[in-house]
């Protein structure tokens, strides 16, 4: 019953706060639609977006010589897309932080997630979708 309480009265802050939330969500998608990280694996550099979209890899020349070509591709590219996934969560936690809507995070996690689960805008936390 009191899980209850705390939950309905975090979701009543939540709609108090409606439009800052959808502003943070569209700062978000703003944010992670610029942001790009890179990541270099014996001599081959991937770039990518943190809505996780490969952009460019580069390879020093050699890098790719020999039967170990295609695991070195796949290291950096798993590396690249690692760093995007933690980069767009930083910028989700930021973005809620900054909100200090009080029982966000616990509705959150009543709804099986978190600040901790936000790898990006369509799963942050459960968020992405009371964006609207």
């Amino acid at each position: 019953m009191q899980d209850q309480l705390r939950m309905m009265q975090a979701l009543g802050s939540l709609m108090k706060n409606k439009d800052a939330l959808r502003d943070a969500g569209e700062r978000v998608k703003h944010r992670l639609a610029t942001e790009r990280v890179d990541a270099e694996v014996a001599g081959v550099r991937v770039t990518c977006t943190c809505p996780v979209e490969i952009t460019r890899v580069d390879a020093e020349p050699g890098a790719l010589a020999g039967d170990d070509a295609g695991l070195v591709i796949t290291h950096a590219t798993n590396a690249a897309l690692t760093r995007a996934r933690e980069r767009a969560k930083t910028i989700a936690q930021e973005e809620l932080a900054a909100l200090n809507i009080p029982g966000l995070e616990d509705l959150l996690r009543s709804n099986g997630a978190g600040v901790d689960d936000m790898p990006g805008m369509g799963g942050m936390g459960g968020l992405g979708g009371l964006l609207g």
